[in-house]
């Protein structure tokens, strides 16, 4: 059902699921080799960390990400992974309620998934630069002459996951193999497109952030309330107060 090829997990039932936990695996391996020498040496800067875990661990990670069909799942376990590294890199921990909008701006990164459109994006115009001798460009082309699909939900394709992508970075669907023929052009089309769906998907998730404490201020009953007598903050739970306590040591 799969096997192992140039270093990547493949799957004949085109489930990339196997292939995330090998790549989840091996980027925590490099974290682990380099735990003790690098992120937990207090002589070497966070930026001098940061910049060892974007040169070893991400392109670990990330290693074949131009050609994944990721589902939501899929990004969510890469996500967790990224967040976690960072915030430990920088010493954040959950009491200091910090936000993730706010450790990847003091990092200087972005989300796993913003990596991964870029990557894809940026091979894809590659693929389409090549000539048509060339297999990359046949397969990306091709279609089958015989079968069709089953009835009912359909497996993603590379086609749909390219389409999402673009549709995403705001690059017309209809015109963007032409503008991926000229190098510069569709490098600076990705790079502005990218930086787009970045800042729209942090500004989405400061309104949820914003929505739900909104809520939690209105739904909580005041016999509910669990105020700390040490600050203005007002717990839902006695068990969430004895928590919020421990950071006030």
């Amino acid at each position: 059902d799969s096997f192992n090829y140039l270093g990547s997990t493949l799957s004949t039932k085109a489930n990339i699921d196997a292939e995330i936990d090998r790549r989840l695996q091996a980027a925590g391996t490099a974290i682990g080799k380099l735990q003790a020498r690098v992120f937990n040496n207090k002589d070497i800067y966070r930026n001098t960390k940061m910049k060892v875990y974007n040169a070893v661990v991400l392109p670990t990670l990330l290693y074949g990400s131009e050609a994944w069909v990721t589902y939501s799942h899929n990004l969510k376990s890469l996500e967790k992974f990224h967040d976690r590294s960072v915030r430990k890199i920088y010493g954040v921990k959950w009491q200091d309620r910090q936000t993730t909008n706010s450790v990847f701006e003091k990092a200087s990164t972005t989300s796993i998934e913003a990596m991964v459109i870029k990557n894809q994006l940026r091979w894809s115009g590659h693929v389409v630069r090549m000539s048509d001798t060339r297999l990359p460009k046949q397969i990306m082309y091709s279609e089958l002459e015989t079968g069709k699909r089953t009835h009912g939900g359909q497996r993603k394709r590379y086609k749909d996951t390219l389409h999402r992508s673009l549709k995403q970075c705001f690059i017309r669907t209809q015109t963007w193999e032409s503008l991926a023929s000229d190098r510069n052009s569709w490098r600076s089309a990705v790079h502005k497109g990218v930086k787009i769906f970045e800042d729209k998907r942090r500004t989405k998730r400061e309104e949820k952030r914003a929505a739900r404490k909104a809520s939690l201020s209105t739904n909580t009953p005041p016999e509910q309330s669990h105020p700390c007598p040490q600050c203005d903050r007002i717990c839902r739970s006695r068990i969430g107060l004895t928590s919020h306590l421990r950071t006030h040591r």
